[in-house]
């Protein structure tokens, strides 16, 4: 692939770029765990995914490296209070994790800015879908306990970030094949047995519909009408078919009224993210630096708050915050309490953003996928997890960067054909 700087040389560097867009992409399904701990395969495509963007921080703003800058030193200053109080030692690992997070989402951005994300990722795209579906396949058929993780340290996170990969395909894809492929990925991530897919379903359905119907209006011979009209008929019948097969036999047993376990685990988790924001507001050190990435269960403790309703729910959880390394459980929820001031009022403000540019697109699928990751790490700490990032990387590329559809600003490279996936510099 070929890229150029706006004098129309070929620059190595800039033909990095969509090699980090791919790197991304990938991570997402590839949270598979390595032997150290805390690393997985979509950690270290990250990291190269990063390095691969760098060229990207020649179009940093000088508000861009004010507020990194900004964002960067949050994070250490976050657990600032804590430590002054305890003896709670900072999560370096974490530091380090996040500051990597800020630098991709920022590269991102503005990578998308010049090169066009949704058609460069079509291919990696559909790689990471195919990866998917021969993982979960493998892990079905030979390696199964129980419920799929396609190895990752969680289900969750494996049921989120396929859900999502659904919604990317349907992004990146104008074919037919695009749906019966998101629909298996989201069939897939049921066999997690993770509650939180069912948060997504009907965002999912709609994005469905909507692809549907723009493939159907393509439709120029019988056939391709006629295999509108099977996938119509077939995805009920088939979603009936796999409700009664093994596949999901463990998230039906979950969802029963009989499994209380699962019941006392949503009160437990709405009980922590209670706790989250009363522990929040009990300190004004707290408030404005946060208490640090994972310092939730020691700041509890330290606040001397009542926790005998998560005693009540989950007597589990409850030794865990007593023990000081209970989550919060909600992605969202910890962004805005463990993190400082400067990184929830960030994090509000982009996603706001995110939301306006992506209605005044009309990227549909992309607003869909941005809901449905919202309302599911609401209730799960995926945020710790590269596949978020990377989650959040397309959704703002596609809310603020270039696209075949849409003018490019001034002074801005051409975009990539939409044919050939060529970059043409700008003469």
């Amino acid at each position: 692939m070929r890229a150029s700087d706006s004098t129309g040389r070929v620059t190595a560097g800039n033909a990095m770029i969509p090699v980090g867009v791919a790197l991304t992409v990938l991570s997402i399904p590839l949270g598979i765990e390595l032997p150290v701990k805390g690393l997985s395969v979509a950690s270290l495509l990250q990291v190269a995914a990063v390095l691969c963007l760098l060229p990207a921080s020649r179009w940093f703003s000088r508000n861009d490296v004010l507020l990194l800058a900004a964002l960067t030193v949050s994070l250490p200053v976050s657990f600032l209070p804590l430590t002054l109080i305890t003896d709670h030692e900072p999560a370096w690992l974490q530091i380090i994790f996040f500051e990597i997070c800020f630098v991709q989402l920022f590269l991102f951005i503005r990578a998308s800015q010049h090169y066009p994300v949704r058609i460069i990722s079509r291919l990696w795209v559909n790689i990471a879908a195919a990866t998917a579906i021969v993982v979960g396949g493998y892990e079905f058929l030979f390696d199964r306990q129980g419920y799929l993780t396609l190895y990752f340290d969680d289900k969750s996170h494996a049921a989120v970030a396929l859900t999502c990969l659904a919604f990317l395909v349907l992004w990146v894809n104008d074919s037919f094949i695009s749906m019966p492929i998101a629909i298996l990925l989201y069939f897939v991530s049921m066999a997690t047995a993770s509650r939180l897919v069912l948060f997504a379903m009907p965002f999912l359905a709609i994005a469905v519909l909507l692809a549907y119907a723009k493939s159907r209006r393509r439709a120029r011979n019988a056939l391709a009408v006629y295999g509108h009209h099977l996938l119509l008929f077939a995805t009920p019948v088939l979603t009936l078919w796999l409700a009664a097969t093994s596949l999901t036999d463990n998230l039906a047993s979950r969802l029963s009224a009989t499994d209380q376990a699962a019941a006392k685990s949503t009160l437990a988790h709405f009980e922590l993210i209670r706790l989250a924001f009363e522990v929040k507001v009990s300190n004004i050190s707290f408030l404005l630096f946060g208490m640090g990435p994972g310092g939730f269960a020691d700041a509890v403790t330290t606040s001397g708050i009542d926790t005998n309703r998560l005693a009540a729910y989950d007597p589990a959880s409850y030794r865990n915050v007593l023990l000081g390394w209970q989550p919060v459980h909600s992605a969202t929820v910890s962004i805005l309490t463990e993190f400082g001031i400067v990184v929830s009022i960030s994090a509000i403000v982009l996603v706001v953003a995110i939301f306006s540019a992506l209605i005044r697109r009309r990227e549909w699928t992309m607003l869909l996928l941005l809901i449905s990751v919202l309302i599911m790490t609401t209730f799960y700490s995926s945020h710790n997890e590269p596949f978020f990032t990377a989650v959040l990387c397309l959704v703002a590329a596609c809310a603020f960067g270039v696209d075949a559809t849409f003018p490019l600003r001034q002074g801005v490279e051409a975009p990539v054909s939409a044919r050939d996936g060529s970059l043409r510099g700008r003469t």
